[in-house]
């Protein structure tokens, strides 16, 4: 049966051996490079400064030997402090984001090597999947594109059919909205063209309404200024300066008595008796189609006016639909 005061005993034997044979060492260490030897163990502060002091001298008897360019410096840390030091650099660098690691890796070594950043060298970047699902959804927007009113407006993408959708804006009005509403997006007026749905059009029945083709298709070229006459300048020019719901019912006692071509008129003579043709939108046997039309100038005017008050409360109604599905939609989120 083996007795344990005998285990103990050999253990505090095999531990002093130990330590008085890592005493030997380093005193012989010590002497070699002229440091105080130890004599007593229990001077713990005092050996660590000694080792410290050993190291020193080692790194410095190596920089002579080898040329270093760069000079080991002495900051007058302990080995300990300069490890716990190190450990926790390593803990924030692992923590911190690629910026804070980058502005960490600045005070390395130039030993280290120099920080290098990837450049894209094949032509334009690809748009992430999350910048192209962006600009489609943004295209869907009810306020930048709306369904079309016709159920045969249905095309065929990849045999599903789909409803047509016509925008209510220019393509240039439209990128200039995506950009203020999404700053940090980096993209092109090209690819955010190319993005734009099949099923989504440019060509809408209210780009081909009566005064856009009167003036873009039977005026003179001496005439070509008045294009920039559009159907918001007016109704600016026609309904009051701040609108009510009077102004586009055409109820209103202040507005109700100007017509679109009485705009259109103000800066032009022409002869209303003069042929014109143009094209319109109307309802024939339960079906809409578009009709191009011959007939006069004064026709043409009159087919405006009669039209202005639809129009009036369709944009009003419209108008007020999008700003109510903002609300809510702000209200949800």
């Amino acid at each position: 049966m083996i007795n344990p005061d005998n285990n103990n005993d050999h253990e505090e034997l095999e531990q002093r051996y130990t330590k008085e044979e890592a005493k030997r060492k380093l005193n012989i260490v010590f002497e070699l490079l002229d440091i105080s030897t130890i004599r007593d163990i229990r001077q713990l502060k005092h050996i660590r400064q000694n080792v410290d002091a050993a190291c020193s001298i080692l790194h410095t008897l190596c920089d002579l030997l080898l040329d270093a360019e760069d000079k080991s410096i002495n900051q007058h840390l302990s080995i300990k402090d300069t490890n716990a030091l190190l450990s926790g650099f390593n803990t924030l660098f692992q923590q911190s984001g690629d910026v804070g690691q980058i502005h960490l890796l600045t005070i390395s070594s130039n030993s280290w090597g120099f920080l290098a950043f990837l450049e894209y060298s094949n032509g334009n970047k690809p748009l992430s999947d999350s910048t192209i699902k962006l600009v489609i959804e943004f295209y869907l927007q009810d306020d930048i594109s709306r369904a079309s009113s016709r159920k045969k407006d249905v095309i065929q993408i990849n045999k599903v059919p789909v409803p047509v959708r016509f925008m209510k804006i220019t393509g240039r009005e439209a990128f200039q909205q995506f950009i203020s509403q999404n700053l940090t997006i980096d993209i092109g007026k090209s690819s955010f063209y190319a993005l734009r749905q099949r099923q989504i059009k440019f060509n809408t029945p209210l780009e081909t309404c009566g005064w856009n083709k009167f003036l873009k298709n039977n005026l003179p070229d001496r005439y070509a200024d008045l294009e920039l006459i559009t159907d918001k300048h007016l109704i600016n020019r026609i309904v009051c300066g701040i609108p009510f719901e009077d102004c586009f019912n055409r109820h209103c006692n202040t507005c109700s008595l100007l017509n679109a071509s009485d705009i259109l008129l103000e800066n032009i003579n022409i002869n209303k008796d003069e042929n014109a043709s143009w094209s319109q939108w109307k309802t024939l046997n339960n079906k809409v189609d578009l009709h191009h039309i011959n007939g006069f100038d004064y026709s043409l005017l009159d087919e405006i006016d009669s039209q202005w008050t639809t129009f009036l409360l369709h944009l009003h109604v419209t108008t007020e639909q999008k700003e109510y599905m903002k609300i809510s939609l702000f209200k949800f989120n």
